[in-house]
């Protein structure tokens, strides 16, 4: 493969790396390999903090620098939480970290609690995570992959500077919790939130964006916009796929992410989106 189009490929993890039910597909594992082959910098982007990305990382053979089709090589990092971390494979240590202000955290927890009082509250710190959930399969229902740092009072962690709070309640106080977050905090600007499933909050600080965090990184290296390719399926994907100068959303993609693009795939997240995306986009 040769003459790619694009200097950077940055990829969507969750429902477009991965199929619906979490699989690495043989056929998409090629396609990225093929890609870093022809010289692309492949920055995997996901919502998982980076722990749980080094085994794809690892299986894919991102966590050493790749050799750019111009000369030298590229840095190996990853985009993770959104695009709070940006992460190196080789240094493994943050790059980049955009957290937010601990007061504003002990806010947020003491206004979730005062309309639920049994709102599980999960912190995440770049690549350690703090939980007041006891419950097994509930933590697993957070993040999957792995086991908290420490599970115990939400006092013993909310010194902590928070990269993401994750809030776990029942579906049926989903929409009080979101209200009351969005009158609250996010409409002043003081955080974002997005919603994790039926019974799950995602705060982060309010200029978190995977677009953004792209933008970031590709300035760091004068690699202008036009140069860049970006897939994705999510409506935390929308901000890399509008930055990007090629935002490709996979088949099945939701509303916000198909919308942001500039094309929309003919593969789904279950049929090897990123073949089509490295055979008929990568190489002119």
């Amino acid at each position: 493969m040769t003459a790619p189009r694009f200097d950077i490929l940055a990829i969507d993890v969750d429902g477009t790396l991965l199929d619906s039910k979490g699989v690495l597909s043989r056929a998409n594992a090629d396609a990225v390999r093929a890609a870093t082959r022809a010289g692309v910098m492949v920055i995997l982007s996901s919502a998982r903090p980076p722990m749980t990305t080094l085994p794809l990382v690892t299986a894919l053979g991102l966590n050493n620098p790749a050799s750019r089709s111009s000369g030298g090589h590229w840095p190996a990092i990853t985009m993770n939480q959104n695009g709070a971390v940006i992460w190196s494979l080789t240094a493994k240590k943050a790059l980049g970290h955009f957290a937010f202000e601990r007061t504003i955290a002990s806010s947020v927890i003491a206004a979730a609690r005062s309309i639920d009082p049994d709102v599980v509250i999960s912190l995440e710190h770049i690549d350690r995570w703090y939980t007041d959930c006891e419950d097994t399969k509930r933590r697993r229902r957070i993040i999957a992959d792995i086991e908290p740092h420490y599970v115990g009072p939400v006092s013993s962690f909310a010194h902590i500077e928070p990269t993401r709070l994750t809030l776990m309640t029942e579906p049926e106080r989903m929409a009080a919790l979101r209200n009351l977050l969005m009158d609250q905090y996010v409409n002043s600007g003081h955080i974002s939130c997005r919603a994790a499933g039926d019974d799950k909050l995602e705060v982060q600080g309010a200029g978190v964006d995977k677009g953004k965090s792209l933008e970031n990184i590709a300035s760091s290296m004068s690699i202008p916009r036009e140069r860049i390719c970006a897939v994705g399926d999510g409506p935390n994907d929308a901000g890399m796929l509008k930055f990007a100068g090629l935002g490709l959303a996979v088949a099945n993609a939701w509303g916000e992410a198909r919308t942001a693009a500039d094309q929309l795939l003919k593969s789904d997240s279950d049929s090897n989106p990123l073949v089509e995306v490295v055979e008929q986009f990568l190489v002119a």
